[in-house]
């Protein structure tokens, strides 16, 4: 057994400095990660493969930043051509996912309408599947000068 010869004013100092690098990482981290999520909505609107009928499939698309399980952040469900109905949906979606109990950082993204994978798999209209390819190497991108 290794015995250290701290004193006790200098074991808080260290544990001060520690919580306070950690709380710096944590919104480096969330900070970085809603880039992420801001990038990845821009992409799946930019690239939607679908025809605009109501509004609501586009303005059903938005996202979230997850930290242990718990909604941090959102963006998107900006509503489009008269897509209330969608931007309250894809909301409510996000809202109801079942992120609780992971002790990690989470992006998602979301088209809350619930005939959008009709639209993708039937129609073999992009909705968000070109957007999931591209999600992984965002991610790394955004965090290649933390290592």
């Amino acid at each position: 057994m290794m015995r250290f010869n701290l004193k006790r004013g200098s074991v808080d100092a260290a544990r001060r400095n520690i919580r306070a690098y950690s709380e710096r990482m944590d919104r480096v981290i969330v900070s970085r990660l809603e880039y992420v999520l801001e990038e990845l909505k821009n992409h799946a609107k930019l690239n939607a493969g679908y025809n605009f009928h109501t509004g609501n499939l586009n303005s059903s698309i938005g996202g979230g930043v997850y930290k242990n399980g718990h909604l941090i952040h959102t963006r998107g469900f900006d509503v489009v051509q008269g897509g209330d109905d969608g931007a309250k949906v894809g909301l409510a979606y996000l809202n109801e996912l079942a992120l609780k109990g992971r002790s990690t950082y989470s992006v998602v993204v979301v088209a809350g309408m619930d005939y959008a994978s009709y639209v993708e798999n039937l129609h073999g209209k992009n909705v968000l599947a070109k957007t999931e390819m591209v999600a992984g190497e965002m991610i790394e991108w955004a965090f290649r000068v933390l290592k």
